[in-house]
């Protein structure tokens, strides 16, 4: 084996340490795609122009929460039944608006989605 086959042989493990690296920090940690991440990737595409606009959202502080109703001030009343993301963006292409609303589950996880003015193209938790 010549040197630069062991060189390459030796560092083979360290170049796919670096490309999950890469795809955790372009992509989000796909062990985490079950709403623990604390924001999201969002990308929606414009009806008008065309354009592809990203959206972080910070789940922490973006999303509403929905109680569920009740009467009482039980433990279950005053935990979150799911939450919603209404959002309005535009893209720099174009003028026109897009609005979309995200459904959650009480674990933040998209269970609905409706967008009016372009379409949702991707989504995925992020840091």
């Amino acid at each position: 084996m010549t040197n630069m086959q062991h060189t390459l042989a030796r560092n083979v493990p360290a170049m796919g340490k670096l490309i999950d690296g890469l795809k955790h920090t372009f992509l989000g940690d796909p062990n985490r795609a079950n709403g623990n991440c604390p924001a999201m990737l969002i990308k929606v595409q414009c009806g008008r122009c065309g354009e592809i606009i990203s959206v972080r959202v910070d789940k922490a502080s973006d999303l509403l929460a929905e109680y569920p109703d009740a009467e009482d001030d039980s433990e279950e009343a005053v935990q979150p039944d799911g939450y919603i993301l209404h959002k309005e963006v535009v893209g720099r292409q174009c003028q026109n608006l897009v609005r979309f609303r995200l459904d959650f589950d009480s674990k933040r996880r998209i269970t609905k989605q409706a967008i009016e003015g372009g379409e949702l193209i991707e989504w995925h938790d992020t840091e």
